[in-house]
């Protein structure tokens, strides 16, 4: 009789031994695993994790103002390249410096742009840029092209609505398919918009979108 207490005494302590044993081991584990990101999240480079606007590659495609539209950004070297507007792009986005510098829109772009602020100012398209973007109210107004900007991201309707280029602007955004179309500078507008959020296109690519031809 003693012997059989004994046997399930050793038993009951040998449960309680392996239980705890697989609890420290869990423990371990996810002291590991936290290890390991931290690690990660180290070595990653700064650019790259600082920003999530600026990693991998975004397109802009399809047709607007009576013209094709193919422009890729390279968010991680801040290089634009493509065609757009009848012309070709090259620009170059200085994320330390804040600046768009090179050609688009058959013209020289100069342009100095403040997150913070929400400001785009400079030159491009032949003319003065000066934009403010709310990013609470998503709204962008000012002036581009030589002509008053007022534009209203709604979204709720997933709606631009607005004028620019002394037309009215109306626009859908598909924020699953990311397609953009409507009507804009008097003429009909579809691009697909890829790795690229509606802020970051009016905060930065309006000027590329927005322009006329004539």
């Amino acid at each position: 009789m003693k012997i059989a207490s004994l046997a399930a005494i050793l038993i009951v302590f040998a449960v309680a031994a392996s239980a705890l044993t697989l609890e420290d081991a869990g423990r371990q584990a996810n002291s590991l695993s936290l290890r390991s990101a931290a690690l990660r999240a180290a070595v990653q480079p700064q650019a790259a994790r600082g920003n999530p606007h600026r990693r991998g590659i975004a397109t802009i495609k399809g047709g607007a103002n009576h013209s094709p539209f193919e422009i890729t950004i390279n968010k991680a070297t801040g290089e634009v390249t493509g065609a757009a507007n009848l012309s070709g792009i090259t620009l170059k986005i200085d994320y330390e410096a804040r600046t768009i510098k090179g050609g688009a829109n058959r013209s020289p772009v100069d342009l100095v742009y403040d997150e913070d602020a929400g400001t785009l100012k400079g030159g491009a398209n032949l003319s003065p840029v000066d934009l403010t973007y709310n990013a609470a109210t998503h709204t962008l107004t000012g002036a581009l092209g030589l002509a008053p900007l007022e534009l209203r991201y709604d979204p709720a309707a997933h709606r631009i609505t607005g004028a620019a280029n002394h037309s009215s602007v109306g626009l859908v955004y598909d924020e699953v398919s990311g397609t953009l179309k409507g009507g804009a500078n008097g003429s009909a507008m579809e691009l697909t918009l890829d790795n690229l959020t509606i802020d970051e296109v009016l905060t930065k690519y309006v000027f590329l979108i927005f322009a006329r031809n004539s």
